[in-house]
């Protein structure tokens, strides 16, 4: 609305003419000369990107300035004797938080002529954004912190209920730190930080249970005093424990990171074997389990068991007693350096050439005359050899072909264990090219089998181990606005898969539904326009695998204003801005004429009220409604419009400042 204001001040109007205080600015001062200043817009609005608004200034040559002006807004000319063209331009609002209104003025110079003109600006909030560089941190069980970089233009705040997990903001708003304790618990644990102010962000934060690893094979001891040393890595403080009196472990205890404690035990007088475990605890939970095994008074040698290969070699064997000892049987192929002897002693087995391809077994008995027991060694030789270029073999879940190359000089058979895997061939002499074939594993399980290849009474084995299905996914946010938009869905699989939309629903559509293999979908959302949310189950069929369902949550339209009633006085004026809250589109009407709504931006509107000449109060209602909804669908809010009746006057040296409503 243009408002022009022609002041012509002359000693017979003086004369005529009275005001009330309230209708006079008090920096007012009447001259007997003629003066005007008038300015074609005293309104300024801009939006948070700023730029330029101009006006046409009038005057009869009285001098003019303007003054109190805000740092954000400049004006070009800022003074001036006579009519111009003015430039008002506004910076760039880079606040999201902020909207900014200033109130500044045009007024005479003349020292004989005091009056200046209200003027007002304003400019909206820039939009606010929130960017990570990061939505998810993994953590190992261990303590520990990550930063993740952060662009806004607005503030915000950290929050987790989770106790493990803490968060810090940097003074710029540029940096979130996550912080996470040990988890002693056992389990992977999963917690959400939510990053909240004009726009809200979440991070999610995964740690893994507190891990410790290490050798868990047996500690075997004689019967005399003995020490051995364990190694581990631990990736939080530890213990160590065991119930028996004659092991005793140093450190009991100590902190992250590799480790290594030692296992003492004292000498067994007895004849008998004794065993335990030492416990490794993260908490009260046990980690690693070592058995500890201690001969009792014996005959022991430093094996159990001794090979030698097909050619005549010789190898040591080291006994230990505290008793007199004697080989009382030995195989005929192999010979002893020494039979008999008192104490510790290392003799020497000697193994003579064995000529067959089958390997030949034997037992060298150690004992002494009336003693209960005995110690038995083993002794093996190779016949002829048998050898491939491979242990094992592992195969993915399709149908797949593999080779293996055999070394032998005899001839030789290959059986399976299972019925899903064929060989060709089955048989031969001498070296050869065996090919291994799968059938598809359409199961979700792993599974295992051997062949066996066989020369003279040699075998070896040789697993065969094949993968089987898998099916994953992960999507982005499953609840979206009314306005719809994209969820991506990621899947993780090796199985053909289709995706399932009930037929009823046609709000969602996908932009592939069905395929192989691990693929990103994307799940597009209509716009709903109803108060009503809506849901609608998504099924995820693979071929070979139970099918998995998913919801997806669309909410419904809002609508709020932050007023629910205005008041003016009989003057009138025109509000502070009325801010809406909405995804729809607002149609806004009144019902009196009197009241005026000014539609700013599509949620900022002031409304405007007529001076009111009536000797009794009016009143008037607002309403909001929704303009997008679907037929028959209706919301509405209201804001009621008070106006005080014109004989409700005020003294206007009550108040510091006049306000100027027009």
């Amino acid at each position: 609305m243009r408002t022009y204001f022609k002041i012509l001040m002359c000693i017979p109007i003086l004369a005529m003419v009275s005001c009330q205080d309230s209708e006079v600015d008090a920096y007012f001062v009447p001259s007997i000369e003629g003066h005007y200043i008038d300015i074609s817009q005293n309104s300024l609005s801009f939006s948070s990107s700023g730029g330029d608004i101009a006006a046409q200034l009038t005057t009869n040559k009285s001098p003019w300035a303007f003054s109190d002006v805000p740092e954000w807004l400049s004006i070009n000319p800022l003074s001036g004797d006579n009519s111009a063209n003015i430039t008002f331009t506004a910076e760039k609002n880079l606040s999201a938080d902020i909207t900014r209104t200033s109130v500044f003025y045009l007024m005479s110079t003349d020292d004989n002529w005091k009056y200046r003109y209200f003027m007002s600006a304003q400019q909206t909030a820039a939009t606010p954004y929130l960017d990570l560089s990061s939505y998810s941190l993994q953590f190992k069980g261990s303590t520990g912190a990550e930063c993740i970089g952060v662009s806004t233009n607005t503030k915000f705040q950290a929050m987790c209920t989770e106790s493990w997990v803490h968060a810090d903001i940097s003074e710029s708003y540029d940096i979130v730190e996550i912080m996470v304790e040990e988890n002693l618990s056992g389990l992977s644990r999963t917690a959400t930080v939510q990053l909240y102010g004009t726009i809200n962000k979440a991070i999610t934060v995964t740690q893994q249970a507190a891990d410790l690893t290490g050798e868990s094979t047996e500690l075997h001891y004689t019967c005399d005093e003995g020490i051995k040393e364990i190694q581990f890595n631990s990736e939080t403080a530890w213990s160590a424990a065991t119930s028996s009196q004659w092991i005793e472990i140093s450190p009991s205890e100590g902190t992250a990171g590799s480790n290594s404690i030692h296992i003492s035990v004292t000498a067994n007088t007895s004849q008998h074997e004794r065993t335990d475990y030492v416990y490794i605890k993260i908490g009260t939970e046990s980690k690693l389990q070592v058995p500890v095994r201690q001969d009792g008074v014996f005959i022991a040698t430093d094996t159990e068991s001794i090979n030698f290969n097909a050619n005549s070699s010789k190898q040591t064997l080291s006994i230990s007693s505290n008793i007199l000892w004697e080989i009382v049987s030995c195989p005929d192929w192999i010979t002893p350096s020494l039979t008999s002897t008192k104490g510790n002693a290392t003799i020497e087995l000697t193994a003579e050439e064995n000529p067959n391809t089958t390997d030949r077994n034997g037992v060298v008995k150690i004992s002494q005359l009336g003693f209960s027991y005995a110690v038995e060694v083993i002794v093996t030789q190779k016949g002829m050899s048998l050898s491939s270029d491979v242990e094992s073999i592992t195969f993915d879940d399709k149908e797949q072909t593999s080779k293996i190359k055999l070394n032998t000089l005899g001839v030789w058979g290959v059986k399976s264990s299972v019925d899903w895997l064929t060989i060709s061939p089955t048989s031969g002499n001498g070296n050869a090219e065996i090919t291994i074939t799968v059938n598809e594993n359409k199961d979700s399980f792993e599974r295992l089998g051997y062949i066996t290849i066989s020369v003279g009474n040699i075998d070896k084995v040789i697993k065969i181990v094949q993968t089987g299905k898998h099916f994953s996914y992960t999507t982005s946010n499953l609840s979206l606005s009314s306005t719809g938009g994209t969820i991506n869905l990621s899947l993780v699989t090796n199985d053909e898969w289709e995706i399932a939309i009930p037929e009823i629903i046609d709000w969602i559509s996908l932009d592939k539904n069905k395929g192989q293999g691990s693929l990103s979908v994307n799940i597009n959302i209509k716009d709903n326009p109803s108060i009503q949310s809506r849901e609608c189950n998504i099924r995820l069929i693979p071929n070979n695998l139970p099918e998995v369902e998913f919801p997806i949550i669309q909410s419904g339209r809002y609508l709020t204003v932050d007023h629910t009633q205005l008041n003016f006085f009989a003057k009138g004026g025109t509000s502070e801005s009325i801010i809406i809250d909405t995804d729809g589109i607002v149609n806004i009407s009144c019902n009196a004429n009197w009241i005026h709504i000014n539609r700013l931006t599509d949620k900022i509107f002031t409304v405007t009220v007529e001076r009111s000449m009536l000797l009794d109060p009016r009143e008037g209602v607002i309403t909001l409604s929704l303009a997008d909804l679907i037929a028959g669908e209706e919301y509405s809010i209201s804001i009621k419009v008070n106006q005080k009746a014109v004989s409700e006057v005020f003294n206007g040296y009550d108040y510091d400042e006049d306000e100027d409503w027009n």
